[in-house]
């Protein structure tokens, strides 16, 4: 299930905002809104981007942070491999790693640190690496 989403300022720290809060978001989340959740929320705010029920279940579990200005470059790669044709693609920031299916504006899953190292992606045509 994938579901779009409202736009925050900054976050901090994998159990929620903590920076100001849009007045859409604090109305269309629940007090405890987890990151996965506010990623999803500003993807979807600012861009044709979606975050998969899956995805935001691993972003949360491996607690992956993103500031508001990682996630502009996020969504600024996202544009980039589809302005050259990319259906499926890998985009490494760091030691994080989001798996998009480009075609459908979607973050399938979400990696970080250890998870990343020797893994094998498949399925994919296109790559794209972000520095930290």
């Amino acid at each position: 299930m994938v579901k779009n989403i409202t736009p925050f300022d900054v976050v901090k720290g994998s159990k929620g905002p903590t920076g100001q809060k849009a007045s859409s978001v604090s109305s269309s989340l629940p007090q405890e809104a987890t990151f996965g959740e506010v990623f999803r929320q500003l993807l979807a705010s600012q861009s044709s981007i979606n975050v998969s029920k899956h995805a935001v279940k691993r972003i949360d579990d491996r607690g992956l942070n993103l500031s508001e200005a990682d996630a502009q470059r996020f969504i600024r790669a996202v544009e980039k491999l589809r302005q050259k044709g990319s259906r499926e693609a890998l985009v490494l920031m760091g030691e994080k790693a989001f798996v998009v299916s480009v075609k459908n504006g979607t973050v399938v899953t979400a990696l970080s640190g250890s998870d990343v190292e020797g893994r094998v992606f498949t399925n994919i045509d296109s790559a794209i690496v972000l520095k930290s």
